[in-house]
């Protein structure tokens, strides 16, 4: 069994942790949006929150349930694109990640 190199691994763990952290940054200050299939309701996500709602203002005369359900789906459409994004973001990292535990198997 060859022992693994550990000053490669440290300069590995060195740049991953940087990534990490520039993927969180990154992160950060991007603006996600979604929106409900009408397009009357539009979300904006920040660091993975919530920041802002918007309802077009005829949307207001819908259904009170009609009105909840395209809410729930600019919510749901944003949080899924912000998902998306940050897996688009962080899959490199996930391969080095594996890449480094083989070596030291």
């Amino acid at each position: 069994m060859t022992m693994p190199d550990f000053r490669q691994l440290t300069e590995q763990l060195a740049r991953f942790s940087s990534d990490v952290q520039r993927a969180r940054e990154e992160f950060e200050a991007v603006e996600v949006y979604g929106s409900s299939p009408d397009g009357a309701v539009r979300a904006t996500m920040r660091s993975g929150k919530l920041a802002a709602l918007t309802i077009a203002p005829g949307a207001m005369e819908q259904e009170p349930t009609r009105l909840a359900d395209q809410v729930l789906a600019a919510v749901r459409d944003c949080e899924d694109r912000s998902t998306e994004l940050l897996t688009r973001r962080t899959a490199p990292m996930a391969g080095t990640m594996e890449k480094m535990i083989e070596e030291l198997s």
